[in-house]
């Protein structure tokens, strides 16, 4: 496992310098910021700013505690090769969380090595922005495709959010737990999330028949003596079909605001009612770096390897597949920007002749 000596350094790191230039203000970036922040006011940057650097700190603080008491190692499984711990290659995995950048800033770092994201959306709060940020850009891409060619479309968007709470027997919020008590609680949240995804798993077919378009996510939010996990879902459908119920018993569900799409996609982005829809479905569980670190370690265990992120028909695309999209369609626009650049030049000479 980890030696001591590293343990010593890891409690010695510090985050690196880094200077906020700008707040970005595209479509996108705001909503990341909002699902991250929450609710901040317009042209408030200041506050963008001034959160940020909370919430990294929040975010480093959480690491560096997680990875000390050694209840959540990072990387664990793959730094151990032939069962020898890669004590160097789990170095450089920790750096990569602890370092990881948000990408609705832009800044520059003071002379240091800058390191890739780290890909931990479920738990990393600028990695669940950069998940956030490419649901916004594509769904909105559908819905504003079908409000310009089908302006008298009666397709409404619906929120749901179907929550329960899983209590953690025995947890005592001031003497906190062990090792082997952790192991039990991991045990006990990861048959719950598995129980939330057969509940979704069995309606789902009838979401693809029924809806144009569907997106579930599953959140683990900590709580004083347990935990909270909601079900959240986006529907795109006709306001006349019945949706189809995730039935988990005990659970209490609550349905958000809805808007028909022929009048919402005009509106400015940030006013619009898919806005707040889609961000209050995305909304980052910032309890899991506030709250108790034994919880929020149970919940890393048991949410290991399940796929909190799904979706159907037109949403079907989530997750970091949204960034190999992004990236595909981006270099094609520049090769055709490209190709349109050497024709006219090409064009420009064949005039002089």
């Amino acid at each position: 496992m980890v030696c001591s000596d590293f343990v010593a350094r890891i409690q010695r790191y510090v985050p690196h310098g880094w200077k906020i230039v700008k707040v970005g203000s595209r479509a996108a970036q705001v909503f990341a910021q909002h699902c991250v922040l929450g609710k901040i006011a317009t042209k408030r940057n200041t506050k963008v700013r001034s959160l940020s650097r909370s919430i990294r700190h929040l975010w480093t603080s959480r690491v560096k505690e997680l990875v000390v008491q050694q209840l959540w190692l990072p990387n664990i499984k793959t730094a151990s090769v032939a069962g020898e711990f890669d004590q160097r290659k789990f170095e450089l995995t920790f750096r990569r969380c602890f370092f990881c950048r948000p990408t609705y800033l832009y800044y520059f770092w003071k002379d240091q090595r800058v390191f890739r994201p780290c890909s931990r959306d479920s738990f990393c709060p600028f990695c669940f922005a950069r998940i956030c940020a490419g649901q916004y850009r594509y769904i909105k891409g559908l819905l504003r495709d079908i409000g310009r060619h089908k302006a008298d479309t009666k397709l409404v968007m619906t929120g749901r959010i179907v929550s329960r709470f899983v209590l953690a027997p025995g947890f005592h919020p001031t003497l906190g737990c062990d090792a082997k008590q952790i192991k039990v609680y991991t045990k006990i949240l990861r048959g719950e999330l598995r129980r939330h995804q057969h509940a979704y798993t069995k309606c789902q077919k009838r979401l693809q028949r029924n809806t144009l378009g569907s997106l579930c996510r599953t959140v683990v939010i900590p709580q004083d003596t347990g935990w909270c996990i909601e079900t959240r879902q986006f529907f795109l459908h006709n306001p006349r079909i019945k949706l189809p119920a995730v039935k988990i018993p005990g659970a209490k569900v609550r349905y958000l605001q809805h808007s028909n799409v022929s009048t919402d996609y005009a509106k400015p982005e940030a006013s619009s009612d898919f806005f707040f829809i889609l961000a209050e479905i995305n909304k980052y569980p910032q309890e899991l770096l506030t709250g108790y670190v034994e919880l929020t370690a149970a919940y890393l265990h048991a949410s290991h390897n399940l796929r909190l992120l799904s979706g159907t028909g037109l949403c079907r695309k989530t997750g970091r597949s949204l960034g190999k999209h992004f990236k595909k369609k981006d270099a094609d626009a520049r090769a055709a920007r490209e190709a349109k650049k050497e024709a006219r030049a090409v064009s420009a000479v064949a005039d002089l002749f």
